[in-house]
């Protein structure tokens, strides 16, 4: 069951929801980290999101690297049309979503050609392909391979971590969310005087947000990452949305 939230600077509206999937299984919730969860809300609240997008707080959101305390899915609706049309399930293999951006709706490319540039051999190659074809996500013309028209990100990934004081780990774990997210923040209750300036520097210089006593000391940059770290990331937001955006389920490639 989801329910509306206000979210973004503008209070567009955004839809709550707990993950469908249960990738990577279910995190350790410390009672200490929960009294973080209203200004983890609220930090949710702040983040400048792109207009028109439709927007939804997932909570235990599953990434390739982790489970952030909070994940905003900010979709467009007409790249998520786009990929719902394709009708292939989400997709949450690594190599899979690799070849699948690797791949053109109009340059045809060679299995040849995709191994080579993946670093696998002709016949894992082929095999992932196939496989991706038969869920619609590519096709073949002869020995041309092309990606299916609308299997594409779907919108942009922010991923928010709360801790009560080790902003080090919180640090930690954002970096590694960021391998996949597109931007990426810290949520703290407070900090002290003596870490601050230091601090924000370090979050400033890595792009991560930081979020401090109701306030943003840092806010976050987007990530510019390589297009299949961005497809992927995408393709667990749609497995956690499960039936909110209506994706069929079946074998994966």
């Amino acid at each position: 069951m989801s329910r509306p939230q206000a979210s973004g600077d503008r209070s567009r509206a955004a839809f709550e929801v707990i993950a469908a999937s249960s990738l990577g299984g279910r995190r350790f919730e410390p009672v200490r980290e929960r009294l973080v969860d209203p200004d983890l809300r609220a930090a949710a609240g702040r983040l400048r999101l792109p207009a028109g997008s439709l927007n939804f707080l997932i909570a235990e959101c599953p990434l390739p690297v982790g489970l952030p305390d909070l994940l905003i899915a900010s979709l467009d609706q007409v790249a998520l049309l786009g990929r719902l049309a394709v009708g292939a399930p989400p997709i949450l293999s690594e190599p899979a979503t690799r070849l699948v951006a690797n791949l053109s709706t109009t340059r045809p490319a060679t299995v040849d050609s995709l191994a080579g540039l993946l670093g696998s051999t002709k016949r894992q190659g082929s095999r992932v392909l196939l496989g991706l074809a038969k869920l619609g996500a590519a096709y073949r013309e002869g020995d041309r391979w092309f990606r299916a028209a609308g299997f594409e990100p779907v919108g942009r990934t922010y991923a928010l971590e709360a801790k009560v004081d080790d902003w080090r780990s919180g640090l930690d774990q954002c970096l590694r969310y960021g391998a996949y997210a597109d931007s990426t923040t810290l949520v703290l209750p407070r900090m002290s005087e003596k870490v601050r300036t230091s601090a924000v520097g370090r979050f400033s210089a890595l792009g991560v947000g930081l979020y401090v006593d109701g306030r943003w000391l840092v806010r976050p940059r987007l990530s510019r990452l390589k297009a299949a770290k961005r497809l992927l990331a995408s393709e667990y937001v749609l497995a956690a949305l499960g039936d909110t955006v209506s994706l069929s389920s079946s074998k994966q490639p």
